[in-house]
Parts: C-alpha cells; structure tokens; sequence
C-alpha cells in the first residue's frame, strides 16, 4: 500500500484501487492528486480504479483532472472507473454529464471488474 495526503492505493489482482484522501478537489489539489493517479496506474498496466467515497466537493479544475486522468489511461490502453461516490456528489456529474464519459459504478467490486 502506497500513501501521500490525498491518496492512498493498493493493488486488488491487476488492478490498483486508489482512494482519495481529500474531502475537496479544487484547482490546489488536483495536479498533486492528477499525478498520484496516473503514476499508480503506471505500476499496473494503466487499470485503475478510483474511490470517491470521501469526496464532498469537486471544484471545476478537479472535474477537468478526472477528464485528463481518463483520456490519460485510455491513450495507454487501461481503463479509470470511479466508485463510491455520494450521491450529491454524482449529481454533479450527471448534471456536467461526465457520467456518459466517465466510468462509475457503485461498489469496490464492481469497479475492479470494471476496470480490467
């Protein structure tokens, strides 16, 4: 298991199942949090699945993190799914409708599937 302040990850199978670690994404976090990702993908052939269970608040500039994270992954050939989230927070998405180019899923299992 790999920690920092905003993200904590482990690898499930050929998947690494990382978990952020900050209740707001906003334009200060989401490069540190842009580059724990991608580079805990890389340990794993870019299959990665992402915990937003204790995210509260993502700021528009961590929106267009997770877009760059998953076009990132698919240029490498893996595969980003975001799991956990609340529904306030799913919301948000639906209403940016990211959930049509996002991956999401509702548990760890399902995301971990998912993302192979």
């Amino acid at each position: 298991m790999s920690q920092s302040s905003f993200v904590t990850h482990n690898l499930v199978g050929n998947v690494v199942v990382a978990q952020l670690e900050r209740e707001k994404i906003t334009e200060h976090e989401c490069q540190v949090i842009l580059t724990e990702l991608t580079n805990a993908a890389a340990k794993c052939q870019h299959h990665l699945a992402v915990d937003l269970s204790k995210v509260t608040l993502i700021a528009s500039a961590g929106l267009g993190a997770l877009i760059t994270l998953n076009k990132t992954i698919k240029a490498k050939g893996g595969k980003v799914v975001f799991f956990a989230m609340s529904e306030e927070l799913l919301q948000v998405f639906k209403l940016t409708r990211l959930n049509t180019l996002l991956t999401i899923v509702k548990d760890k299992d399902a995301a971990v599937k998912a993302a192979l």
